[in-house]
């Protein structure tokens, strides 16, 4: 959620200043795929509309002042760069260099307006229903006018915080040049300590919302008094971990505290089985328990697993198709969202498997003060990672798995895709099972992207005949019931998706992964689709194939998955990049900053740091649970 009230504007900070008081006027002095100021001649340009779906292009010719010339393309409409160029003028933009083969081109990502030559310029984060340009001007307009109020804001903030607001300023300044700055910088360097100073604030607030989000006292303690047999009923010896999580969760529901509890495993490593322990433990003890689970096909997994491994449980299952008339009197329930439409009841437990799937609201729809919360995911989201981080809520990680493999994550450009197919086929001719993901679920939905699973299907079809399934959420759950049935008994090899195969499905023959468009998909999602791989143990691959007009940013963030394979490393790095949340105790924030106090920004645990030094006391310490 971004600014509502017109004082809130002047906390969405820019994304990023452009210095054009200095901009390159010679091409020999670029560097190759490094964003940079440029002034050049325009020398002609051409709108090249596509037929795909994809955005148009500008396609443009440029002189420097040694006489050099260029070719260059800017994504967008003739509409959206007209007003800054004419054939023979010097022109201002963002560009960048690029290398194909032995070709120099320019990747122009904007043209300046020639009314801010000589200027650092903002530039904020937009969308299309509210593009960046305008978001500048409203929050030009709106400045002397919203002020004062902002002003107000700040101290609120503090005040709720306990932080002294002067101790939050950089030394000689005051809260309107710090707005100023943040803005309209008079050099880069005074942005960013206006920057750090807003996100000072922005710290305060997040330390005192976490302060008011601790769990209660446990009214209901659960003495979990046959985990050890419950768990040596298993059909696998548990690793360390696994037992250590069982011991955690189990002290923690008996713990001063009601249980607030993160269970951080990657794929692969038992979630599943620690959890089920915990749930037939409780119903042992006499308690009731709630596992939602975000698919219908994990629904039907988890609830054969544990009625598979210990049959005196019974696990009565509600879904869209499965609405059992007995769930409301039943003591384990096993459902996907179909649960938040039903009155169930109260429960003692509600485990949330793959929980970074399911909104705040959705999460905590049965849980009450005295209800035990156990959140389970391979890569927690943002929002509770912080809360973790900041002490309102306990996290067990589980660091060991039983299978040992290896899983090989590449970003890939859409030149190579002729290759890629051939090396899927050659993946399914030596027996190996291969997943592709596309964003879209069909040709006419409205989304810039050109590729999708219906039509798709159809063309690796005629590569593999027969042995080809496609599977989206608009599907029957007859349908997807049948397509994983034929994947895991090898009827199939090929299996064209949406995310909905990213959970908790086990298919293990499954070694490789291709993600077309991957930059719409979060860090954790495209994690999850990797867990999927080589379940059993071994190596696979990931291709993330990512089309040429992709920011370097974009590019950037989906490199991470190259070098993290740790699922709890990757939700840090989620966290630094997409901010916590809004940790108010009502917030349904679950990333970027919600309304509590800067926008455009992630909350660094720098800026943090920096606030408990001032303010020792937001230091959050609950009790061990």
């Amino acid at each position: 959620m971004g600014p509502r009230a017109l004082e809130e504007w002047l906390f969405l900070l820019p994304r990023r200043f452009d210095d054009c008081r200095k901009p390159v006027e010679d091409f020999g002095a670029l560097v190759v795929d490094q964003p940079t100021m440029l002034r050049a001649q325009l020398l002609s340009q051409e709108q090249k509309s596509s037929a795909s779906g994809k955005p148009p292009r500008l396609l443009v010719r440029l002189r420097d002042c040694t006489g050099n010339e260029i070719a260059g393309t800017a994504f967008g409409g003739l509409w959206q760069h007209g007003e800054h160029l004419g054939i023979g003028t010097a022109v201002l933009m963002r560009a960048t260099m690029t290398r194909w083969q032995d070709t120099l081109s320019l990747r122009i990502e904007r043209f300046v307006d020639r009314r801010f030559a000589n200027r650092i310029v903002p530039v904020y984060p937009g969308r299309a229903s509210l593009p960046a340009e305008t978001v500048r001007s409203t929050i030009a307009a709106g400045f002397a006018a919203a002020r004062d109020a902002a002003h107000r804001r700040i101290a609120a903030i503090a005040a709720r915080s306990g932080v002294p607001p002067e101790a939050l300023l950089p030394a000689g300044w005051t809260w309107p040049q710090v707005l100023m700055q943040a803005h309209w910088p008079t050099s880069l360097e005074h942005a960013t300590t206006a920057e750090k100073s807003l996100m000072r604030v922005a710290a305060a607030a997040a330390l005192a919302a976490a302060a008011e989000n601790l769990p209660g006292p446990n009214t209901r303690p659960v003495n979990l008094a046959t985990t050890t047999s419950r768990a040596a009923a298993l059909p696998m010896m548990l690793t360390s971990s696994q037992n250590v999580a069982i011991l955690d969760i189990s002290r923690a529901m008996c713990a001063p505290t009601v249980m607030r509890r993160m269970l951080v495993a990657d794929v692969g490593h038992g979630k599943t089985a620690v959890y089920a322990v915990i749930a037939a433990a409780t119903l042992d003890a006499g308690g009731r328990v709630l596992v939602l689970v975000p698919s219908l096909v994990l629904a039907d997994q988890v609830t054969m697993e544990i009625q598979g491994w210990w049959r005196d449980v019974r696990a009565t299952k509600v879904t869209s198709s499965d609405r059992a008339t007995d769930a409301q009197r039943a003591r384990l329930v096993v459902g996907t969202t179909a649960v938040l439409t039903r009155r169930l009841g109260e429960f003692d437990v509600v485990i949330i498997d793959e929980a970074h799937r399911f909104s705040r609201a959705q999460r905590e729809h049965y849980v009450r003060p005295h209800t035990h919360l156990l959140e389970v995911t391979a890569t927690c989201l943002p929002r509770s990672m912080a809360l973790a981080q900041f002490g309102a809520m306990q996290t067990t990680v589980m660091r060991d798995g039983h299978a040992t493999k290896k899983i090989t994550t590449r970003v890939i450009q859409t030149d190579r895709r002729r290759d890629v197919t051939q090396r899927i086929l050659a993946a399914v001719h030596r027996g190996e099972q291969v997943l592709v993901i596309y964003p879209k679920k069909r040709a006419d939905e409205p989304a810039n992207f050109s590729r999708d699973v219906a039509s798709s299907a159809k063309k690796w079809e005629a590569l593999l005949p027969g042995r080809v399934r496609s599977l989206s959420g608009d599907d029957l759950d007859t349908r997807k019931r049948a397509v994983i049935d034929d994947m895991r008994e090898g009827r199939a090899d090929l299996l064209v998706a949406t995310t909905v195969v990213s959970e908790g499905i086990n298919l293990p023959k499954l070694r490789h992964a291709l993600v077309l468009d991957p930059e719409v998909f979060a860090l954790t999602m495209l994690h999850q689709i990797r867990g999927r791989l080589a379940r059993l143990g071994g190596v696979g691959t990931m291709l993330l194939m990512v089309s040429p007009d992709r920011t370097p940013e974009q590019i950037a963030r989906l490199q991470l998955l190259e070098q993290i394979d740790d699922g709890w490393r990757l939700a840090e790095a989620d966290l630094a990049s997409r901010g916590f949340g809004d940790l108010d105790s009502d917030s349904r924030e679950q990333s970027g900053f919600g309304s509590s106090a800067v926008f455009g920004r992630p909350l660094t645990m720098a800026a943090v740091d920096q606030v408990l030094a001032l303010c020792p006391k937001l230091r959050v310490e609950t009790p061990l649970q």
